[in-house]
């Protein structure tokens, strides 16, 4: 290194430094409160900023020591000893600004086109400006380093705590005004602060000290005030309803509360039969609900099953299950389908979905059709200024080095909520459907005392899981022992005491507005999972009972109906009962009924899945299946179709287990089976076609559906 150039590097390494230490605890600070991040993940940010700054600021060192050599007659560069701290200060702003505009604000726009040029030509106005106030920030005697920091913690504080409230979780159909709107913010917040600690730095020139701890002070209140205002860009997943859309009145306008408790399997809630004192709040909620002991999925997993729910019919006939030709992962829900969010929309519904599962509900999918309000948006980490570095990690170190969750906790989800509760119209009826993910894959990380709870240690699960085999398993080559299922019930049962401790908090708050004694508010599951059971694991593989038998209570307003039902619904059924409820006439489309009703057939359907666990043996899970409850003559039964031959029936009054096949047994009861599958079948006709099903499956959908483990 040139001797001249030694002092430049070693300067504008200290400044880099410094940015990056400020541009972190910025983020942490306008965060903290709205997120659940394990320490482990902020210290691999925090050295991402130091590492980065450093590098970068000597680099920025060399070349402004270049321009001031090159034009050492400009008095701008060559008699300012503000240069050096101006000139970082408007970098380091530019630079942070620059990513925000192009990559939040103007996603697939491309900087070339005249929106987004526009935009960052407005940016680069504001940037001189800050550069020309900050030049004539009063020098410290302490140095450069000094007055970078004391001129540069208000306006990055203020540019931070901005975005992250209004923007860093903006979704992708960011309008024009939006876009410069935030641009306008962006400029305004760095000029406003270079002048206030301008001011200040001058005011308090006797008093140097008293300008860096006024300018710390007044950073640190702006980011704490706008952490309060509310949880990031909340307000930005709003959707305008059609323009054309004509309202109507519901004769009977209830609240509605979905919850929908992703992956949670029936002997997982206490109400059940599972752990006692494991669901204690679930358990209190459902003293006062109708209680459904025999509840049924239409299919194991995710997009079906919520498909199911939406609108009221079988994954045969709604087709938000099988590929399409050409197509990758699964068919969408497709626009000829009408959801209970577009009806409740039509009668006036403010309507809103907080979705953890961004890969399963992302609207990629369809499912916003009908809301007002979705969110889908992946966890916070995720889109601070090193979250997309996240993305191309190897999915162990994320997991086990950062304990990084890829789904938002339902503490994270219940902030949303909130905020979404306290600024809606109070004179308009609302439905809300909510889904947590806690006992889902993807979550490595929640706070103490849940994380420890029912005796769990990573160590410990580290050492008996060491030599399970699943694909041996699978392969039924290895059985898995009674204590490596007993450290998978340890490993769910502390998020699953999670997830009711804040669906409590979310009952609890719909008390204190006065919203819950005459809402209707479901509480269910969308499937359950394997982990072990059946040679099989995961939840796209089979149509057993720990996948398809589900929890499912209501509670109706004024607790009209309450006790155990042992009336066989599915999850068809809710959308029917819902509108029921309400006054409101059921689509003829729809295949469920209210639960008073239910005499169809009870079905469930997987289609061929090529994906996730189906990967670990595609000789045996690369089939369609079909699954009917049924009674024949005296026989309580469960038969399921097989496309590849492998059929399977069990009898449900002596093996809920289905540990005993009993199809050799039974041969013209099989038959008979068989054919009334096929006439069911035979009896609608499927929404949509093949065309109408092709979704747009972008990078960022593959990264949601790898991270959850759906795609391999």
């Amino acid at each position: 290194m040139k001797k001249g150039n030694t002092k430049p590097v070693l300067t504008g390494a200290s400044l880099g430094l410094s940015g990056g230490l400020i541009l972190f605890f910025s983020e942490l600070l306008a965060i903290y409160a709205h997120t659940e991040i394990d320490v482990r993940t902020y210290v691999f940010f925090l050295l991402l900023f130091l590492v980065t700054g450093t590098l970068g600021g000597a680099l920025l060192g060399i070349f402004l020591n270049f321009l001031r050599n090159k034009f050492s007659s400009t008095k701008i560069v060559a008699e300012n000893a503000n240069f050096f701290p101006a000139s970082f200060l408007a970098s380091i702003y530019f630079l942070y600004g620059f990513y925000y505009i192009n990559q939040i604000l103007t996603p697939g726009m491309g900087m070339v086109q005249p929106v987004s040029l526009a935009a960052n030509l407005l940016f680069a106005i504001f940037i001189l400006v800050m550069f020309l106030v900050a030049s004539g920030y009063p020098s410290s005697s302490k140095g450069a380093v000094r007055t970078f920091v004391e001129s540069s913690l208000l306006p990055l504080g203020l540019l931070v705590a901005l975005n992250v409230r209004l923007f860093i979780w903006q979704p992708p159909q960011t309008q024009t005004r939006e876009l410069f709107f935030g641009v306008l913010g962006f400029g305004l917040a760095g000029v406003l602060g270079i002048l206030i600690s301008r001011t200040a730095a001058k005011l308090l020139a006797n008093r140097p000290a008293f300008s860096l701890i006024f300018n710390g002070v007044l950073t640190l209140f702006a980011l704490y005030a706008f952490s309060l205002s509310g949880p990031p860009s909340a307000s930005s997943f709003q959707i305008h309803p059609p323009a054309n859309l004509t309202m109507m009145h519901p004769p009977n306008p209830k609240n509605v509360i979905w919850i929908v408790m992703d992956t949670a399997r029936r002997d997982q809630i206490s109400a059940y039969g599972g752990e006692p004192d494991r669901t204690p709040k679930i358990d209190a909620f459902a003293e006062g609900a109708l209680v459904m002991n025999r509840a049924i999925s239409s299919a194991p997993w995710t997009i079906p099953s919520h498909a199911s729910m939406f609108t009221g019919m079988f994954p045969s006939k709604h087709g938000a299950d099988r590929n399409v030709p050409g197509g990758k992962f699964t068919n969408p829900l497709v626009s000829e389908n009408l959801t209970i969010a577009e009806i409740l929309q039509s009668y006036g519904y403010d309507t809103a979905c907080m979705a953890a599962n961004v890969a399963g509900l992302s609207r990629n999918f369809g499912f916003d059709q009908g809301f007002n309000y979705y969110f889908d948006a992946r966890p916070i980490a995720y889109y601070l200024l090193f979250g997309r570095v996240l993305v191309s990690l190897p999915q162990k170190f994320k997991a086990n080095l950062l304990r990084l969750n890829e789904i938002s906790l339902s503490s994270e989800i219940n902030g949303i909520v909130f905020d979404w509760l306290k600024q809606r119209n109070p004179d308009v009826p609302f439905f809300l459907f909510i889904n947590y993910m806690e006992p889902h894959d993807g979550v490595e990380y929640i706070p103490e005392p849940f994380y420890s709870m029912s005796g769990f240690k990573k160590s410990e699960y580290d050492r008996v899981m060491e030599n399970l085999d699943q694909t041996k398993v699978v392969h039924f080559q290895q059985e898995v022992t009674p204590e490596q299922q007993e450290m998978f019930v340890k490993l769910l049962a502390r998020r699953v005491y999670f997830l009711d401790y804040h669906i409590g908090k979310l009952l609890n708050k719909l008390r204190e507005m006065e919203l819950f004694d005459e809402a209707l508010i479901i509480i269910t599951s969308d499937h359950g999972d394997l982990n072990g059971e059946h040679h099989s694991f995961g939840h796209n593989t089979d149509l057993y009972n720990e996948l398809i038998w589900v929890p499912l209570m209501v509670r109706y307003p004024g607790a009209s109906k309450v006790g155990f039902s042992d009336q066989a619904v599915q999850n068809i059924d809710i959308m029917p009962e819902i509108l029921n409820c309400l006054g409101i006439e059921i689509p003829q489309e729809v295949q469920g009924q209210p639960f008073e009703e239910v005499n169809h057939d009870i079905i469930a359907e997987l289609f061929e899945q090529k994906k996730a666990q189906a990967l670990l043996n595609p000789e045996r899970y690369y089939r369609d299946l079909r699954a009917i409850y049924t009674k024949v003559n005296d026989d309580t039964l469960k038969y399921i179709w097989c496309s590849n031959g492998h059929d399977e029936m069990f009898d449900m009054l002596t093996d809920q287990n289905e540990l005993n096949n009993i199809v050799p047994l039974k041969p013209e009861v099989v038959k008979h089976l068989e054919k009334r599958l096929d006439d069911w079948l035979k009896s609608f006709k499927p929404i949509g076609s093949d065309e109408s099903g092709k979704m747009k499956f972008t990078k960022e959908v593959e990264e949601r559906l790898r991270s959850l483990g759906y795609l391999k």
